[in-house]
């Protein structure tokens, strides 16, 4: 049998590519040193002596008077920490029960027969331009006997019709015959959204629930 051989081609580069390329790997090294210099002055400052902070003034490269003091006190503000253990509640619940919730629902509108499919794609893309606003919401927390408990604040906005649509968009792009061949071998409805179409989405499913998670995270409402 002959022996192949494989021939490397080296391309010379020329000093014109060689400066671009100096010059630009110079420019976004100094662009990344100016994003993190902020955020390392922060965490030195947290870890430097206060009384040495409040008579200086300046760029901290380092911690001056090592000290956790800070840390401390912020674990002994029990109001401090209910706070965050809340967002992260409301954050995790809120996220799962939107994710399952816009799955069922994208899985159902991405049915081309589904009866009054426009019109209900409708329905959800019109609350996208106009709400009812604070006052309405109100009253239907109040009349879901929801007021002074944590799904008042989970449940109303726990939907995003954006990611809805997203994922909607994303199931319709699979093949209608893998859900007919699923249905011949006995699959329902719940198995072949969560175990055929769901795996063939995963860029999308992971995209709307990095959605529900930034949302929620950053709402003070």
């Amino acid at each position: 049998m002959a022996k192949s051989s494989v021939k490397t081609i080296h391309i010379k580069k020329s000093k014109g590519r060689i400066l671009f390329e100096v010059v630009n790997y110079a420019l976004l090294a100094l662009f990344a040193i100016i994003c993190l210099l902020p955020m390392l002055h922060v965490l030195f400052a947290s870890l430097s002596d206060p009384n040495w902070l409040n008579t200086h003034s300046g760029l901290l490269l380092w911690p001056q008077g090592f000290t956790l003091e800070g840390y401390k006190l912020v674990f002994q503000n029990e109001q401090l920490l209910r706070g965050f253990g809340n967002t992260i509640i409301y954050v995790a619940a809120a996220t799962v029960i939107g994710v399952v919730i816009t799955i069922l629902g994208a899985y159902v509108l991405s049915h081309k027969d589904l009866l009054w499919g426009n019109v209900i794609m409708f329905a959800i893309s019109f609350t996208m331009l106009f709400s009812g606003g604070i006052v309405p919401l109100y009253i239907i927390v109040q009349k879901l006997n929801m007021l002074d408990t944590r799904w008042a604040v989970i449940l109303p906005m726990c939907v995003n019709p954006m990611n809805l649509i997203i994922l909607r968009t994303a199931f319709s792009t699979v093949p209608s015959e893998l859900i007919e061949s699923a249905k011949l071998d006995g699959a329902g409805d719940l198995t072949i959204a969560f175990k055929i179409m769901l795996p063939l989405v995963k860029a999308s499913l992971a995209t709307i629930t990095l959605y529900y998670m930034i949302a929620h995270w950053n709402s003070w409402f």
